[in-house]
């Protein structure tokens, strides 16, 4: 009982009875067709040609009548001239050619004889098209509303009427004559009409133009009456008459052509028809039955599954618990109703997981965002002073020997402060918040630049320094020109530290222009101490270098290259690396870059500061560092500037509101009160609202967002520690407190 209970629920013996039923009626039927197929196709091809021609000229004449009767008071038929009727016609027309054609060539097939009278169809067809040309041209100029003549006799009557030529009672009447004439198409109105016209023109004297508007209306309405004599449609006369006249003719000559045709062919037709039934009445019986068993098998449990899969899926995930579970009666239904189960539990599960999975590295992501803001600022805040102080000591009168004491100070810093932006710029880029800026700049200025820079190194270790390109001497493009800058620098300052004799070329080839961009091949070659092959493909990693050792020879943190490829990366190009040991490297890769219109590079010369008052510039700097306190007076001392200095933002509030000052500088992180809520203050208060002056945040925090948070927030510009002379003395261009 068992095994023959797990049998009828089956799916497969329930489709297998199913599919046998279905095969025996089927070969039944193919047996049946097979007989009769032979002799029934050219009958039928030749027969439903016959019906087709029929039908189509039925069809035909209601659309002419149609359009006639009532397609030409359409606006859209006079607006488009006439063209919709245009492909009516030429649509049926070339329909009945094809089907008298097609009767042409069975009828020489089947060797049926009816005489001429395919010839006569033809030549009825050529002229019921061509009157139909006649009469749409004709429809087309009697018009209807304000179209043709019956739109330019209305507007001849509204003249009548709005300049009062002629009483309002005998227009009155004349339009009513019109009226009963357009409604009934008797001619009777027409000789009221006319009658009324003498009359008027016996009863008025009218002036010149009243005379020429009162006869121009009853000339355009006996014009429309001709036309209408001369379409034929209110009339047993015209055009129209004669269309429907060799219709009639048309489909005379065509019932006799299929009464000859069915004569000879209707015994045959018995004989197939009572055959036709049977297979058609076996065929539907089989698909009845099939498509019943197929119904009754799967639909209910497969519509209770679907609804439970759907409803799993709408409801987030989740069982909806207020739904009764589904018992399948077909086996196979309850296995996958059973894998369907686990699976969602199983999903649920992993959702759970990684959700918890997305929290923590969430949580870690925060973590490493606020450890790399506090180290940048952290480190960046007595690099500030270092910086800014070996700026200031060069400037003094200093010995060879001091200046050279310098100068180690000054690459140290500037070397410090280089592996710190790598490092948050490769942080940056790995958590995905590196952003590229699209700005105009000269590339040829850019890459000589770069060039300058490494000169005095290389010629220090003895190699060749080369630039080869083939851009014009100024060449505009747009893009992130301080990433693009910083992926020269990163793979010169890699080859020369590298490379001990021979040379270093930096190569730049404008391959071509295409829809105003410019694609450049651009590469860096070196005759250095190479990379092994099998080294190559991680290179690019993070921390990597070809060998340990190198780290300790050469030195570097490993991030130079990976940078580099991951800005190009984000501007669409890649690193590629040819290399071989003790002979030299090769970096490439491809830019695609925007055209810019061409500028005019401009120096900034030093600054002077402007002559509008007879007093000094008053500048108040909130900073609490004592170290930065000194070196942010110093610079500004340069510009002979009067400066406040205070340590924290409540005191910069208070300072602001007794004091006139032409420029603010406010540190970030401060005690007591923060920059930001300091600028939040000052803002609001009346005196800034009613004369504002610049407000510039100094600041060790260097990111990007940062900056933008800034600017968001209300400041009108934004300096990094360390707090490099040029990038203050642009700030201070930017404030209008000194010229260029």
């Amino acid at each position: 009982m068992k095994l023959g209970r797990l049998s009828y629920r089956s799916l497969g013996s329930r489709l297998v009875g199913s599919y046998f039923l279905l095969i025996i009626v089927f070969l039944t039927c193919v047996g049946f067709f097979g007989l009769i197929q032979t002799n029934k196709t050219e009958i039928q091809r030749y027969e439903n040609s016959l019906i087709y021609i029929e039908n189509d000229y039925l069809a035909f004449s209601r659309d002419i009548q149609d359009m006639v009767l009532n397609g030409y008071t359409e606006e859209n038929f006079f607006k488009g001239k006439g063209r919709q009727f245009n492909w009516i016609l030429d649509r049926h027309y070339e329909k009945m050619q094809r089907r008298i054609f097609q009767i042409e060539k069975l009828n020489l097939e089947l060797g049926l004889d009816i005489g001429d009278k395919l010839e006569e169809l033809n030549a009825f067809n050529d002229s019921i098209f061509k009157d139909l040309k006649i009469l749409k041209e004709l429809l087309l100029q009697r018009g209807f509303q304000d179209n043709g003549l019956v739109g330019e006799m209305r507007n001849y009557a509204h003249q009548i009427e709005d300049n009062a030529y002629i009483s309002p009672k005998d227009l009155l009447s004349l339009r009513r004559h019109e009226k009963d004439y357009l409604l009934r198409g008797d001619t009777v109105y027409q000789t009221k009409f006319n009658k009324l016209i003498e009359s008027i023109n016996q009863k008025y004297i009218l002036e010149e133009r009243a005379s020429l508007t009162v006869n121009r209306y009853a000339e355009l309405f006996n014009k429309v009456v001709a036309l209408d004599m001369a379409l034929g449609v209110k009339f047993n006369q015209g055009v129209y008459h004669r269309v429907v006249n060799t219709i009639e003719s048309l489909r005379a000559d065509l019932a006799e052509v299929i009464g000859i045709s069915r004569s000879k062919i209707e015994e045959k037709n018995k004989i197939n028809k009572n055959l036709l039934a049977l297979v058609i009445g076996l065929g539907l019986s089989a698909l009845v039955l099939f498509s019943f068993i197929m119904s009754d098998i799967l639909s209910k449990d497969l519509n209770r599954l679907s609804f439970k899969m759907s409803g799993f899926v709408d409801n987030g995930f989740k069982y909806d618990e207020s739904e009764s579970p589904i018992n399948p009666t077909i086996l196979e239904v309850e296995k996958i109703n059973k894998k369907f189960d686990q699976l969602a539990q199983r999903f649920q599960q992993m959702l759970k997981e990684l959700e918890e999975a997305k929290e923590k590295a969430e949580q870690v992501s925060n973590y490493k965002s606020m450890f790399l803001a506090n180290m940048s600022h952290e480190i960046r805040t007595p690099l500030n002073g270092i910086v800014g102080m070996v700026h200031i000591m060069k400037k003094e009168n200093l010995t060879e020997s001091q200046q050279r004491y310098m100068d180690v100070i000054s690459f140290s810093a500037d070397h410090l402060l280089s592996l710190v932006n790598m490092i948050l710029d490769y942080s940056k880029i790995d958590a995905g918040k590196m952003e590229l800026d699209h700005v105009d700049f000269d590339l040829k200025s850019n890459v000589e630049q770069v060039v300058g820079i490494f000169q005095p190194t290389a010629n220090e270790k003895g190699i060749k320094l080369e630039l080869n390109d083939n851009l014009s001497d100024e060449f505009w493009v747009s893009g992130d020109h301080i990433r693009i800058h910083q992926v020269f620098i990163n793979l010169i300052n890699n080859a020369i530290k590298f490379t001990n004799e021979g040379r270093v070329a930096l190569n730049i080839n404008l391959v071509e222009i295409v829809d105003n961009h410019a694609n450049i091949f651009i590469s860096v070659e070196d005759t250095g101490i190479g990379i092994p092959e099998h080294k190559i493909s991680g290179i690019l990693d993070a921390f990597e270098q070809s060998d340990k050792s190198t780290t300790r020879k050469f030195g570097g943190t490993g991030l130079g290259l990976t940078i580099s490829n991951q800005l190009l990366e984000l501007m669409g190009s890649s690193l590629q690396i040819e290399s071989e040991p003790e002979k030299g490297s090769k970096f490439s890769f491809y830019l695609k870059l925007e055209l810019a219109a061409s500028k005019k590079i401009t120096e900034i010369r030093k600054a002077v500061q402007k002559e509008t008052r007879g007093e000094k510039l008053k500048v108040l700097v909130a900073e609490d560092n004592f170290v930065n306190q000194e070196v942010i007076s110093i610079m500004l001392d340069q510009y002979n500037f009067d400066v406040k200095m205070v340590e924290n933002g409540k005191e910069a509030v208070k300072e602001f509101e007794v004091s006139n000052y032409d420029l603010l500088l406010i540190d970030l992180q401060m005690p007591v009160m923060d920059g930001w809520e300091a600028v939040s203050q000052i803002r609001s208060n009346n005196k800034y609202q009613s004369n504002p002056v610049p407000l510039i945040a100094v600041t060790a925090n260097a990111f990007l967002s940062d900056r933008e948070k800034a600017l968001a927030h209300g400041f009108t510009d934004f300096i990094g520690k360390p707090v490099q002379p040029d990038e203050l003395e642009k700030a201070l261009i930017g404030a209008e407190l000194i010229s260029t």
